[in-house]
């Protein structure tokens, strides 16, 4: 179900852009490339849509919230971790702030192929 966050390494990856829709539920991170057993010289995008629930939280400080009250440009993932149908994503934001995000039952796939911005 996770499988791409588990191959491939995210960690110390600029992302070159951003979206993310409320209403679809989807975030899309874009990369100019990704990490595997060696770098993949070739654009992909991280698609994360469809959670039943999302949860973030300014790390160290707090408790967990909506996804929107600390959601802003994301600009790093430091690391992701798996468990169950939980996904949670140690992140950085532009201007430096950095979030714990928790995504429950999200579908989750890197795309090679359709990386329209």
């Amino acid at each position: 179900m996770f499988d791409d966050l588990v191959r491939y390494e995210f960690a110390d990856n600029v992302v070159e852009a951003f979206f993310y829709d409320s209403t679809a539920k989807v975030i899309e991170l874009y990369y100019d490339y990704i990490y595997e057993d060696e770098t993949i010289e070739k654009p992909c995008k991280l698609v994360i849509r469809n959670w039943k629930d999302a949860r973030s939280k300014q790390y160290g400080i707090g408790v967990y919230k909506s996804l929107e009250a600390h959601l802003g440009i994301i600009d790093m993932i430091l690391n992701v971790e798996v468990q169950g149908n939980r996904v949670e994503m140690f992140v950085t934001m532009l201007g430096g702030r950095d979030i714990i995000l928790v995504f429950t039952s999200p579908e989750v796939k890197l795309d090679f192929e359709n990386l329209k911005r």
